[in-house]
């Protein structure tokens, strides 16, 4: 499968992105990027799982439309908070709420 270095809004770095074409010619560029899941397995190794964000244009776009479009996606993306990031506020909501009624 082709790919190609794109912008990843939730790893908020440029990642390898598999491109795919969906059944309704629509492009479709899907991060490729491991993510680590907190979980080891039993030896000690860290488990990870694919990133999966993806972006797609519209069918009948040429090449030049499809890299500006990638451009003007980095640039309204850089700065957004992940979904890491949400997951890490999620735990740290829920960890107050514990010791809140701990106490």
């Amino acid at each position: 499968m082709a790919t190609r270095t794109v912008f990843c809004a939730n790893q908020q770095t440029e990642t390898l992105h598999e491109i795919s074409v969906a059944s309704n010619g629509e492009i479709v560029l899907t991060c490729k990027a491991e993510l680590p899941t907190g979980e080891k397995t039993e030896s000690g190794v860290e488990i990870t799982s694919p990133c999966g964000r993806f972006v797609k244009f519209p069918a009948g776009l040429t090449v030049d439309e499809i890299v500006a479009k990638l451009a003007a996606h980095k640039d309204v993306n850089v700065g957004q908070v992940s979904i890491q990031a949400s997951h890490d506020l999620a735990d740290l909501l829920a960890e107050e709420d514990i010791s809140e009624q701990q106490a």
